[in-house]
């Protein structure tokens, strides 16, 4: 959340960011919202901070307003561990920010080294430092990582007392985005990052008929291929992407679901319990920049099986429950701005089956 904060002598507003924790229901608990100590102190600590700055609207401050470096790690039941990492072009080491709200209310600043975890032949540090901005970050074992597309994955340890940035290289990486050349939504249409059942991390991209990565969000083939990748650990602890599955839209069975169109399959999100399957967004009577009717659809790239298909947007036709002039606003919005799920498993603490 972020709210507008005067400072004398600074013409602009600026924007003060907090954090909230959300805790489901359970052991006689009711659900809670916990607020986070801000990450930059108290108000007049910012407005110091501001005051003493030149450049206020740093890239670095864009992001923290989208949390695009901000993650969630769980250990066990009770113990949970928030964390920031900040890497900038100036070459200062990296700082990670760490606040472990049952053991105390203060984040805690740490700089952990980066290590190559695979024999790369090639590793640039100082390329690293230039141009790493995380597209996501998302909990694996005990590990909380940062994924960067267009070089690979950080991996961190945030419980650990003296953690490290161990690096790995994604088997296939898109060229460098430079600030401002790609927006997010590309990068988020045709890769993705995540982790299915048993701990196992995939990766999956989607690739036009000649191998290579869609230039816009508006692909100007129909010819596309998907592949994954499962990452596994040698029994000397060195961690490796394997390929487990490739296969081109010709080979995608769609049955008779004669209603879905045959348009590049875009928002890949990995499913937590089949790790074969694939859900993607697909669209069609497409418009301006995106798409009047989407729908979603399972596809098991094992064997190119359309598992299920269900409608998500519809046009102006769908109103849901809402009423009617709230119903027309999101029906218009949401073709916008949709973008990939957030994969979760829900807490069993939910009780949604009505069992108990």
């Amino acid at each position: 959340m972020s709210y507008p904060i005067l400072v004398p002598g600074y013409e602009n507003t600026i924007p003060m960011i907090d954090y909230f924790l959300y805790y489901t229901a359970g052991g006689g608990s009711p659900p809670s919202l916990q607020r986070l100590p801000p990450l930059d102190g108290t108000i007049a600590q910012v407005q110091d901070q501001i005051k003493a700055s030149a450049d206020v609207m740093t890239n670095q401050f864009l992001r923290r307003l989208k949390c695009l470096d901000l993650g969630v790690l769980c250990r066990g039941e009770d113990e949970v561990a928030v964390a920031q990492l900040e890497i900038t072009e100036s070459g200062a080491p990296p700082k990670l920010q760490v606040l472990c709200p049952s053991i105390s209310r203060s984040w805690e600043v740490k700089h952990p080294p980066i290590v190559p975890c695979d024999d790369v032949k090639e590793f640039d540090l100082e390329e690293v430092f230039k141009n790493f901005d995380a597209h996501t970050v998302i909990p694996f074992k005990s590990y909380l990582c940062w994924v960067d597309y267009s070089f690979g994955i950080l991996f961190c340890d945030v419980f650990n007392e003296s953690p490290k940035l161990l690096y790995l290289e994604l088997p296939a990486k898109l060229p460098i985005l430079w600030a401002g050349h790609k927006g997010r939504a590309w990068v988020e249409a045709y890769h993705t990052v995540g982790v299915t059942e048993g701990e196992v991390m995939k990766f999956v991209k989607v690739v036009d008929g000649n191998d290579e990565f869609f230039e816009t969000t508006e692909p100007a083939s129909d010819d596309f291929t998907i592949t994954s990748w499962a990452l596994i650990t040698e029994s000397n602890g060195v961690m490796k992407w394997k390929q487990d599955a490739s296969i081109r839209s010709s080979e995608i069975g769609f049955g008779g679901l004669t209603h879905l169109p045959r348009t590049p399959l875009e928002y890949p999100v990995i499913s937590m319990y089949e790790p074969s399957v694939i859900y993607f967004m697909i669209g069609h009577d497409q418009a301006s920049y995106m798409y009047n009717k989407v729908w979603i659809v399972a596809i098991d790239i094992s064997n190119g099986k359309v598992k299920s298909s269900s409608a998500y947007i519809n046009g102006t036709e769908q109103v849901g429950d809402l009423c009617a002039d709230e119903a027309l606003y999101f029906a218009r919005e949401k073709p916008q701005v949709y973008s990939t799920f957030l994969p979760a498993e829900f807490s069993k603490h939910l009780n949604l089956l009505g069992t108990r």
